[in-house]
């Protein structure tokens, strides 16, 4: 971070070194991205949005994040795509629920990358319905009573009812049953 100076000379086989050229100053913005949020939250849901403030002369944004100690992703963000009014926010889709911890390190386009953020914390939950034990408000009894009186139909008779019976299904397989007698020729 800072202000610098550069000079550059050269060398080469045939003429060894050459003269030094002239002074170049430049600044380095490598100060560390400043993260908003989410910092030690809890977060309901699985889609949580980062920000942080962003960094001036930043062209890039290089963002890390990990899950109970697990990598989870590393991204690039150009910084025209999600920065808005000094402020650059990533939305992020389908977390697993658990602790998370993410850094961001701005690149510059001066070619040099800032030092990392400070961490940021935050846990992902789902919140599950809270069903409460149902207890009835009233005794329900049935409004009707059910007619078990068989339905008459022309095919059902009282003789066909008879028929029905296991015995008579029996009776009526025997008949279907051919009898097998052994062949005890050898």
């Amino acid at each position: 971070a800072g202000t610098h100076r550069l000079w550059v000379q050269t060398w080469s086989a045939a003429a060894g070194l050459g003269a030094w050229s002239a002074e170049v100053n430049f600044t380095l913005q490598t100060a560390p991205v400043t993260l908003i949020s989410p910092l030690d939250d809890a977060f309901t849901g699985l889609n949580p949005t980062l920000t942080w403030a962003e960094s001036p002369g930043a062209s890039w944004y290089y963002l890390w994040l990990s899950r109970d100690g697990e990598y989870v992703l590393d991204q690039w963000y150009e910084t025209p795509v999600i920065c808005l009014d000094d402020v650059c926010a990533v939305d992020l889709t389908e977390l697993t629920p658990g602790d998370h911890r993410w850094w961001v390190q701005a690149w510059h386009v001066e070619g040099c990358y800032a030092e990392w953020s400070d961490a940021g914390a935050f846990t992902v939950s789902i919140n599950l319905p809270v069903v409460d034990d149902v207890v009835p408000s009233a005794t329900l009894a049935p409004t009707t009573t059910p007619d078990l009186t068989p339905e008459v139909t022309p095919e059902a008779t009282p003789e066909a009812a008879l028929e029905a019976t296991p015995e008579a299904a029996l009776e009526a397989s025997a008949e279907l049953t051919p009898e097998l007698t052994p062949d005890l020729d050898p």
